[in-house]
């Protein structure tokens, strides 16, 4: 068990592929009210003020709506010990892939879009163990996702293994390969690929 208090972050949209209930479903399920953890969900969309799935207020539990610039966000990053992403899919990946960049350990499934950086050997992993539909431009498309419950029992072992070797040599990785994925290089991987298509 920790000497100090662990941080959890959760960080996005309330948009469906984020499945925002769920952060939630998974907080209640491993460590509500333990008082060596905390909860810290920040989101920029304003519907979470009326949203009554997640905002009840309770301890250990921050909820934060304001617009942060990217210096704002990066200290923010630098607070967590663990982030936690319960996305059906991403785009690129960037919120995981900038709290592992400033030392987060991931927790969460390898969706779509995290592949790259995001493994066993990286961060823990939650089985995408169930299947939803969500609606894209008129139509229904199935999607596997990981259940509540197995990304709980993910955050109940960050929480249980912190400190230990293998798990600090985990949360290493995540950062070490995090940073190797930056704006320039991507630009320039665009750019050739441009070029060849020529």
């Amino acid at each position: 068990t920790p000497d100090r208090k662990i941080r959890f972050l959760w960080a996005g949209s309330t948009a469906l592929r984020k499945m925002w209930p769920d952060i939630a479903r998974i907080w209640h399920r491993s460590l509500a009210g333990h008082p060596g953890a905390e909860l810290y969900v920040k989101t920029i969309d304003p519907t979470t003020k009326a949203n009554p799935v997640v905002l009840q207020p309770e301890p250990g539990v921050t909820y934060d709506n304001r617009d942060l610039n990217d210096m704002e966000m990066a200290k923010l990053y630098e607070t967590a010990d663990v982030f936690i992403n319960t996305s059906l899919c991403e785009g690129f990946g960037l919120q995981p892939l900038e709290a592992m960049a400033a030392g987060a350990l991931y927790v969460g499934p390898d969706t779509p879009g995290t592949e790259a950086f995001v493994g066993a050997e990286t961060g823990l992993i939650a089985k995408r163990d169930e299947m939803v539909e969500v609606e894209y431009a008129g139509e229904r498309y199935p999607l596997p996702k990981a259940t509540p419950a197995s990304v709980a029992a993910r955050v109940q072992q960050a929480f249980e293994s912190w400190g230990w070797a293998a798990l600090e040599l985990r949360r290493q990785a995540g950062t070490k390969k995090a940073r190797t994925f930056l704006w320039t290089g991507t630009a320039r991987r665009v750019y050739d690929v441009c070029r060849g298509a020529n």
